[in-house]
């Protein structure tokens, strides 16, 4: 049974990692720590409400930009997969491979679920909202996937001063 690890809370320090992200680079948290940044997890590439979740995001990605904010999503697909899936959905950021699940675990987002009756482990649908010092100011489980780029936006106006 894989090791399930407690999630960060708000207010916490985001963990670090390094994943291969879907331009072929290896990418680590910490190089994104200038300006906010919205980090989802998500189970699958093609999954119905994971093409949702990521054109949401792919939608508004311009008024993150605008805001100084960047999106990233993470899931535990492979590159080739990642790569296919952001060219089909026209994706505009990238797409983190943890092919190892050690980030979601890291996370707290690796779970147990029931699918067709069944218990599996996989990744549970979730957004951090971290600043630009590192810190997870708003965990957003469980999201509708569709409005859900609009409640992140939102969130990050009222709560987040934008970047000098």
């Amino acid at each position: 049974m894989p090791e399930i690890a407690e999630q960060p809370k708000e207010n916490d320090l985001a963990p670090d990692f390094v994943l291969t992200a879907s331009n072929g680079d290896e990418v680590s948290l910490s190089e994104f720590q200038d300006r906010p940044l919205v980090l989802f997890f998500y189970p699958k590439n093609n999954a119905p409400e994971d093409v949702k979740l990521a054109c949401d995001f792919r939608d508004h990605f311009e008024e993150f930009i605008k805001i100084g904010v960047r999106i990233l999503g993470i899931s535990v697909e492979t590159l080739d997969s990642h790569t296919k899936f952001i060219t089909k959905y026209h994706i505009p950021f990238l797409l983190l491979c943890d092919t190892d699940m050690k980030a979601s675990r890291r996370y707290g987002v690796f779970k147990p679920r029931t699918l067709d009756g069944m218990k599996v482990w996989g990744i549970e649908r979730t957004t951090f909202v971290i600043d630009e010092k590192g810190k997870i100011r708003k965990i957003f489980p469980h999201p509708e996937p569709t409005g859900h780029a609009e409640d992140v936006l939102r969130f990050i106006r009222e709560n987040i001063p934008p970047p000098e």
